[in-house]
């Protein structure tokens, strides 16, 4: 059974003028073009958009544009979030929140209207091609509020491992390569 939601959350969903919206998006550090007001009117393969935003006591917690393909004579439709749901508020990043705005598109759309949904995050992967250092490129990983960095120089290559590194603890995990995927996932959340 997929846990629900806090008790404290709500979800609404295209409760907001377009202005509000984004306004609301704007408060996100992971904010970005494909999460802005989708004018149906465009044409394309998505007939339709929603805007759900996950509420915590008064406050936006995650949010998400929903386009939506319907298809005819059947109930249902996909509904497809690009690089979202978003759930940076400030510098740091939130995966409770990430996970509630999940689990709220997915009680939405799979459970309430029996949709297929598509969900395609934005999982920045950056490779330093420039030669820097270690040193220099973590305070670059910093600075870039990026949350996980993998390590690999010299002695990991030969060792068969990876060194993982929690920006925000600065905690360092040496893990082999073939629990680099599981490792990821468990730390992000």
């Amino acid at each position: 059974m997929t846990p629900s939601l806090v008790r404290e959350d709500r979800v609404e969903v295209d409760a907001m003028a377009s202005t509000a919206w984004y306004d609301r998006i704007a408060e996100f550090k992971d904010a970005n073009l494909y999460q802005v007001w989708h004018d149906s009117a465009s044409g394309g393969r998505f007939g339709s958009a929603d805007r759900v935003a996950l509420t915590r006591g008064g406050d936006v917690v995650g949010a998400a544009e929903v386009r939506l393909m319907r298809f005819p004579l059947i109930r249902g439709g996909i509904a497809y979030v690009l690089w979202g749901p978003l759930s940076r508020r400030g510098e740091d990043s939130n995966p409770v929140a990430f996970r509630q705005a999940v689990r709220a598109l997915r009680e939405e759309y799979v459970v309430r209207r029996g949709m297929v949904l598509r969900i395609n995050p934005r999982l920045v992967v950056e490779q330093d091609v420039r030669l820097r250092g270690v040193k220099s490129a973590l305070r670059y990983a910093d600075r870039a509020s990026i949350d996980l960095v993998v390590i690999v120089g010299q002695r990991e290559r030969q060792d068969g491992t990876v060194v993982v590194r929690n920006m925000r603890s600065r905690q360092e995990t040496v893990v082999a390569r073939a629990e680099l995927t599981d490792t990821v996932q468990r730390q992000l959340g």
